[in-house]
């Protein structure tokens, strides 16, 4: 417990003095009369991480690789909470969130906004939710909160391909309520949370709270999988009727001698 909170806990409370401590000056300085585009908030981010993504810049760093850098740092996350250092995988994947906000700046800083940079950026964070689930399965042990996590993790990842899959299709998927950011935070807390009852003593109730999150997690992927499935499916089935509906051969019209004159003759049959 001592190394979860010397390697978790202080350089979190020392990374949160520090934004604290910016976001006064920013308030009170170079960001009171800025004109603002955006939230306040978002503003600051962009000011606060800005020299940073500057001498990244500089350096030759591409965005790309702070992807796979945020990758690098999930993969720890993951290893730190299959080994039950819960503050330090929250820390590490805080950095994770971070890397995501510098890459996109980058990206826009150097010009380098690109759809293939979009795409590894999305598959980058499909595979970084993975692994932490991973992490809350085998800390499980093989018990319910292995089962909940792997199920979590299988339902999150539906709710993804739904999307995907929905798109290329093209259809406007954008439905649901469990979206990658909702699952995030209610892991994120769920680990933290699972943290404060271990460093309490309360190992049982840790490994409770990780299992209640992946269950809630769970429960609402597979409600918006379903949801997005259902979307899609009726889309399609819906374009494929009007198409069918184009498609379809015009009504005929029988005279008394038998023969079929087509609806198309039968237009100039009508009195005007």
């Amino acid at each position: 417990m001592e190394s979860d909170i010397l390697f978790g806990v202080v350089p979190a409370l020392s990374t949160l003095g520090f934004l604290i401590v910016a976001l006064v000056i920013y308030l009170a300085g170079p960001g009171k009369s800025r004109p603002r585009k955006n939230f306040i908030l978002v503003e600051y981010i962009y000011w606060v991480f800005g020299p940073l993504v500057s001498a990244l810049a500089k350096l030759g760093v591409t965005p790309n690789m702070v992807t796979l850098t945020s990758l690098g740092l999930a993969s720890l996350a993951g290893l730190a909470l299959a080994n039950g250092l819960f503050f330090v995988s929250t820390f590490i994947f805080a950095l994770t969130v971070f890397c995501d906000i510098i890459d996109g700046n980058l990206a826009r800083k150097t010009g380098l906004t690109t759809r293939g940079g979009a795409f590894l950026d999305s598959f980058m964070d499909r595979l970084a939710e993975g692994v932490l689930f991973l992490g809350i399965a085998y800390y499980g042990g093989g018990n319910w909160v292995t089962v909940v996590a792997v199920a979590a993790l299988i339902l999150s990842y539906a709710v993804s391909y739904a999307r995907a899959r929905g798109e290329s299709l093209g259809v406007n998927v954008k439905v649901g309520f469990a979206q990658r950011p909702v699952r995030m935070f209610i892991l994120t807390f769920s680990i933290l949370f699972s943290g404060l009852a271990a460093w309490a003593g309360r190992d049982v109730l840790a490994l409770q709270l990780l299992g209640g999150g992946s269950g809630i997690i769970a429960i609402i992927a597979g409600q918006t999988a379903f949801i997005r499935v259902r979307h899609v499916m009726k889309h399609l089935d819906a374009v494929k009727q009007a198409s069918s509906d184009e498609m379809a051969p015009l009504p005929s019209k029988s005279t008394d001698e038998g023969r079929v004159i087509p609806t198309s003759q039968i237009a100039g049959e009508m009195p005007a």
